[in-house]
């Protein structure tokens, strides 16, 4: 937008000029008829590339105007975005035939269905975004609810004045910048001049689009309300009911159960033990045969001598 200062003065100072050149002309003599006639024919456009500045007020229907720009920048009344989710409970069979119930519903009323996801088995749901215009949002939830049981509701609304506003002087703005830029233009004559003034207009041009595709977007929200609805498979009477076993079988359970969990832990805890109780074993057995060694050489010293081999020959 800094880029943009120069060339606006440029165009204010070729206004001025220009308004000055068609005044002269006009009070000169019939020898300078040509001069005046060039000059005049280039006062409609520095003219053009400068802003009119109406008076501010409020038009027909309450319109806003903008006393800069004079341009009508937002109709009477509100702009409001409504949104609504509804949650139903319908059969298990019908959670297929109510979504497509509902894109009927929604053309019925002057809308579509933007989103649509739809699963079955055991446990089918549907979930749909639904757009229709604002007046028709209480009779679609009515025919939603009408499908089944309804779970939630919920219901909100948003003012966006303040942005339908903001984005509709924005573009008023670029477009009275564009129209300056293309007056300057027509004025340049160096190629230099003319390939930075047409850098210039592209650039207003696609920002003009950006807002203006933010306005229609606004626009669109505005008009349609969005419509969440979320179809759920009814629970059979007495599936969160079951029978209550008795104490006895409670008793059962819990023993049971305990009993398993202990048994596991003691494998558990052997598994863990296991190298080393074989390694104490081992160990335990070596120890063992080593006392029994040393018992046995002990026992051998201090027994008696036996009797002479040669005197009992004699």
């Amino acid at each position: 937008m800094a880029a943009r200062f120069p060339l606006l003065a440029a165009v204010l100072v070729l206004g001025t000029a220009a308004v000055a050149a068609g005044c002269g002309s006009a009070g000169s003599s019939a020898s300078s008829a040509a001069g005046a006639s060039s000059a005049g024919s280039t006062a409609p456009a520095a003219r053009s590339a400068i802003a009119s500045t109406p008076l501010a007020g409020t038009g027909s229907g309450g319109a806003v105007h903008s006393a800069a720009l004079g341009v009508e920048v937002k109709p009477a009344g509100p702009d409001i975005v409504e949104t609504a989710a509804e949650d139903v409970a319908v059969p298990a069979s019908d959670v297929a035939p109510d979504a497509g119930r509902l894109t009927v519903l929604a053309v019925r009323e002057g809308g579509y269905v933007q989103t649509s996801n739809v699963s079955t088995g055991p446990h089918p749901a549907a979930t749909l975004t639904v757009r229709v215009p604002n007046g028709s949002l209480p009779a679609t939830m009515a025919a939603v609810g009408r499908l089944g049981t309804v779970i939630d509701q919920t219901e909100a609304g948003q003012d966006v004045t303040g942005q339908v506003v903001d984005l509709a002087l924005e573009e008023a703005n670029l477009q009275k910048e564009a129209l300056a830029v293309r007056a300057i233009l027509g004025h340049a004559s160096k190629v230099s001049d003319v390939l930075a003034i047409q850098n210039e207009l592209f650039t207003l041009q696609g920002e003009i689009q950006q807002v203006q595709a933010q306005r229609n977007g606004l626009a669109n929200r505005v008009a349609y309300a969005t419509l969440s609805v979320t179809l759920a498979a009814k629970v059979a009477a007495g599936a969160h009911h079951r029978a209550r076993p008795g104490a006895l079988a409670r008793f059962w359970q819990l023993a049971s159960g305990h009993t398993v969990q202990t048994v596991r832990g003691l494998f558990l805890a052997i598994g863990w033990f296991a190298p080393g109780i074989l390694v104490l074993a081992a160990a335990g057995l070596v120890y063992a045969g080593l006392r029994w060694r040393r018992r046995r050489a002990r026992a051998g010293a201090t027994r008696p001598p036996g009797p002479d081999t040669a005197s009992l020959r004699a």
